[in-house]
């Protein structure tokens, strides 16, 4: 149940998945957690507006192959 509420707090301050969409416009200012669940998917990418929740949800990620990107474009946290 901790969990779940744990779930549900990051969820709340995501800014937008962009996973199903090709527009090209990026929040320069937000965190990006990259996953690759399967080798023959696009990556999922999801945007925080905080770094802790971004960390958190880099941390509660099941995919074995993950990448987090600050706003400057560098690379944070990677599992591969």
């Amino acid at each position: 149940m901790a969990l779940k509420k744990q779930q549900s707090a990051v969820n709340a301050t995501k800014v937008h998945d962009t996973s199903k969409d090709d527009t090209g416009e990026e929040d320069e200012k937000a965190w990006l957690l990259v996953e690759w669940f399967s080798t023959a998917e696009k990556p999922k990418e999801t945007r925080f507006t905080s770094e802790r929740d971004a960390l958190e949800a880099f941390k509660a990620s099941s995919s074995a192959k993950k990448q987090l990107v600050r706003p400057n474009m560098t690379c944070a946290e990677t599992i591969e």
